[in-house]
This record gives structure tokens, C-alpha cells and sequence, in this order.
């Protein structure tokens, strides 16, 4: 597909993107939501609970991934989205789990993202479709750095403060 218009809004677990980017939308700006939030909320329409829906964590993300796939793939390159996270983020979660990224990789170079916001750590909270600890959300945050970074892209740290702040501050990179 080539460039988009697409700023993608990613980060470990507990890092304020969902805050950030409901921010953004009360602003006037159009948000993709987050694809494994879609994941979850079929699992449950289904019958099942958050842990049942994650338990085959690998299942999990692969579900995750191709929802992601599809839904870029949908995506109209040339309007100006605010993505909760894109399609190199399953990358970096196969990676956290050992499993091997480059099949992902490859289907990562189809999409050029505007910029990348990475959303620094906020205070750990354990919410209700988080499965991770602390730990594991800082993991889970350097495999997504090291993922966009290994795909040429400049990231932009978005620094742990106050939303109006951080709403400022990316505001005044878009």
C-alpha cells in the first residue's frame, strides 16, 4: 500500500493510549480502537471470560494479528487516523511469547505509518482485560520499541505526565 496518513499510538500495558486517544476522539479526531479490545469483546459476547478468552495466549494474539491485518488492509491510507496500536505491535507480542516475528515483519513493511507514538510507562494498574504484571509490561514495552525501531521508524516518546499535558505534547507533533 505504501504511506498513510495513519499515527499509530502504542506502548506497554499501563501506558495511557486508551486514555490518550479517547482524549483525541472528544477532540474531533477519528480512532481506530485497539484490535485485540475487538478480540475480547466477541470472546465475551460469546460466553467466555477474559482469562478464558486468553488463556491460549498464543491463539490470542494470532487472533489479534490477523483482526489487525484485516483492518489495515480496510483502512483508507489517505485519511488521517489515530491508530491504538498497529500491526507491528503483534510482532513484538510474538516476540515477547519466543515465537518468531519476521512472518509478521514482512506483512509490517506493507503499511507506512505517519509517525509512531510510544506512550512511556504510566504507574502500573492491573484493569479488567490485563493479563500482565508490572514486569511484563515493561518487556512487552521495549519488544514494541525495539519492533518499530527494527522497522526504520522514528519513534516519538511520549513522557509519563498528565493527560493534558501528554495530549499537548502530541497534539503539537501530529
Amino acid at each position: 500500500m505504501g504511506a498513510t496518513q495513519w499515527y499509530v499510538f502504542t506502548g506497554g500495558p499501563c501506558s495511557g493510549k486508551s486514555t490518550m486517544l479517547a482524549e483525541f476522539e472528544k477532540n474531533g479526531f477519528r480512532v481506530v480502537p485497539e484490535s485485540a479490545g475487538a478480540v475480547i469483546a466477541e470472546a465475551i459476547a460469546a460466553g467466555k471470560t477474559i482469562n478464558e478468552a486468553r488463556a491460549d495466549e498464543i491463539a490470542f494474539q494470532y487472533s489479534v494479528m490477523e483482526r489487525q491485518m484485516n483492518c489495515e488492509r480496510d483502512l483508507p491510507p489517505d485519511a488521517l487516523l489515530l491508530l491504538d496500536r498497529a500491526l507491528p505491535d503483534s510482532a513484538a507480542y510474538h516476540a515477547y511469547l519466543g515465537l518468531n516475528p519476521d512472518e509478521i515483519m514482512v506483512h509490517c513493511k506493507r503499511n507506512l505509518y505517519k509517525k509512531i507514538f510510544l506512550m512511556e510507562l504510566l504507574p502500573f494498574q492491573r484493569g479488567d482485560a490485563r493479563t500482565e504484571d508490572a514486569r511484563a509490561a515493561e518487556n512487552i514495552h521495549q519488544h514494541i520499541k525495539e519492533t518499530y525501531q527494527r522497522l526504520g521508524y522514528t519513534i516519538i516518546s511520549v513522557p509519563a505526565m498528565p493527560i493534558e499535558q501528554r495530549f499537548l505534547f502530541v497534539r503539537s507533533r501530529l
